[in-house]
C-alpha cells in the first residue's frame, strides 16, 4: 500500500503526544524477566494471550481494547489499514506506531516483513522503526542479518534503521548497542541513537552514565561532546553538585568548557545563587569567567532585571561574560542600563564586539529608540555608533 505526504508525519522517537505512556507497551510485559531464547525455527516465537503486554489506561479506549484483541497476521494487517486511512491525523499516526510495536512484540519477522513493504515518499518509514527496534529487543542477531540483507548499502534509509537496530539492542545489551553505533558511518542519526543508550546508562545512576560517556573514544569528539551536553541539560536537581565535582575529570579543554557552562545555565534555572557560588570557585579564570556567564545568562532568562541589578558591583574579568549575556535580556527594555553593562566589561576586544552585536540587534527591533537613547548615551564608542547611525542615513 502507498501512504502519501510521510515528510509531514515523521516520528518523534522520544516522545510521542498523547501515547508516550504506552509506546512502549510491546517490552513491557518482558522487562521484568530474562528474555525469552530467540526462536529455533524461521517462524518468529508466539505468545499465549496471558504473555501479551497490557496496555496502560488510554483516552482512546476503543482502541486499545482492539489492539489487546488482535491476534493473526491478517487483523494487525486489517486494523494497520484502517487506521492508516486517518493518516496524516496525529493521533492516528502514533495509533500506528504504537501497533507497530505491538505486534513486533508478538511477531517480530511478520511485523518487521509487511511493515517494511509499505511505501513512502521519503526514505524514512516510521513504523518500521519501532516494530525492528523490538525485533532487535528480543533477537538482536535475526534483526541484525535481516538489515544487513535487505540494506546492505550505506543510506540514508539504513542509518534510520540501524538507529532503530541500536534502541532495541541498547534495552538490552549498551554494550552491543555501543558497538553498533561506533560501527555505523557518520550520518545525522548517531546522536539519536546516543541518546537512547544515555537513556540506559541513566537507568544505573549519573556516576554510571559519566563514566561511560568518559569511555567513548576520543576520536568520537562530536559524540563525546553532544553526550556531555544532554547528560549535564538533564540533570535532576539533587546531581548537580556531584555533577559539578566530576567536570573537572574533564581533560579535554572545549569538553570541560561546554559542560561547565552547560551545567551552570542549567543550575541557575533551579537555584542561581548555588549556580554562582559554585562557578565562582572555578580554578581556572577562564572557564571561571565563561561558567559565570552561563549562570548569569540562566538567572537572567527567569529574572533579567534581579540579574542586572547583581551584576551593577562587578567590576572584574571574571563578570565579563556575565555583563554581556545580561545585557542581551535586557537590552529591550532598559537600553540604557544594557549599554552600561557592556562599558564594564574589563576585555577591550569583547567589549566592542559586545556593544557593535547587541546594538544591531536592538536597531531591528526598536530603530526609533535605538535613535533616541544612542544619541544621548556616552558609553557606547563614536565608532561604533556611527557605524550604527548608517542605517538611518
Amino acid at each position: 500500500m502507498v501512504i502519501p505526504n510521510m515528510k509531514h508525519i515523521l516520528v518523534l522517537l522520544v516522545a510521542l503526544a498523547g501515547c508516550l505512556g504506552f509506546f512502549l507497551l510491546g517490552r513491557s510485559a518482558r522487562a521484568a524477566r530474562p528474555l525469552d531464547p530467540p526462536p529455533t525455527s524461521s517462524q518468529p516465537a508466539k505468545s499465549d494471550r496471558s504473555d501479551r503486554p497490557t496496555p496502560p489506561p488510554s483516552s482512546d479506549t476503543d482502541w486499545l481494547v482492539r489492539l489487546q484483541k488482535l491476534e493473526t497476521r491478517h487483523e494487525f494487517i486489517a486494523a494497520f489499514q484502517e487506521q492508516a486511512t486517518l493518516l496524516p491525523d496525529p493521533e492516528a499516526h502514533d495509533q500506528l506506531l504504537v501497533l507497530a510495536d505491538y505486534w513486533a512484540a508478538q511477531s517480530p519477522e511478520d511485523a518487521v516483513a509487511w511493515l517494511a513493504a509499505l511505501e513512502f515518499d521519503d526514505a524514512r518509514n516510521p513504523f518500521l522503526f519501532p516494530a525492528l527496534s523490538q525485533w532487535a529487543r528480543l533477537s538482536p542477531q535475526a534483526a541484525r542479518s535481516w538489515l544487513v540483507r535487505n540494506h546492505p548499502q550505506a543510506n540514508e534509509t539504513q542509518a534510520y534503521l540501524n538507529a532503530a537496530l541500536i534502541r532495541g539492542l541498547a534495552q538490552v545489551n549498551p554494550n552491543e548497542a555501543l558497538d553498533q553505533l561506533l560501527d555505523s558511518p557518520p550520518s545525522p542519526e548517531r546522536r539519536g541513537s546516543l541518546d537512547f543508550l544515555l537513556t540506559e546508562w541513566a537507568n544505573e545512576g549519573l556516576a554510571h552514565t559519566f563514566d561511560q560517556v568518559l569511555q567513548l573514544p576520543e576520536a568520537e569528539k562530536q559524540l563525546r561532546q553532544h553526550a556531555l551536553q544532554k547528560l549535564f541539560t538533564n540533570l535532576l536537581p539533587d546531581e548537580l553538585p556531584e555533577a559539578s565535582r566530576r567536570i573537572e575529570k574533564l581533560a579535554d579543554a572545549s569538553e570541560q568548557t561546554g559542560a561547565a557552562t552547560t551545567l551552570a545555565t542549567h543550575w541557575a534555572h533551579h537555584d542561581a545563587e548555588q549556580a554562582l557560588r559554585w562557578a565562582s570557585e572555578l580554578k581556572s579564570p577562564g572557564l571561571r569567567a565563561k561558567a559565570i556567564g552561563a549562570a548569569a545568562l540562566g538567572w537572567s532568562r527567569e529574572a533579567p532585571f534581579a540579574a542586572s541589578r547583581w551584576l551593577d558591583d562587578k567590576t572584574s574579568p571574571a563578570y565579563d561574560y556575565a555583563q554581556r549575556a545580561v545585557a542581551s535580556t535586557i537590552i529591550a527594555a532598559q537600553p540604557e542600563e544594557a549599554l552600561a553593562q557592556i562599558a564594564r566589561i574589563t576585555n577591550h576586544s569583547l567589549r566592542e564586539e559586545s556593544f557593535e552585536q547587541l546594538g544591531r540587534i536592538w536597531l531591528s527591533k526598536n530603530p526609533q529608540g535605538f535613535l533616541a537613547v544612542i544619541n544621548r548615551d556616552s558609553n557606547m564608542p563614536a565608532a561604533i555608533r556611527d557605524k550604527l547611525l548608517q542605517h538611518f542615513r
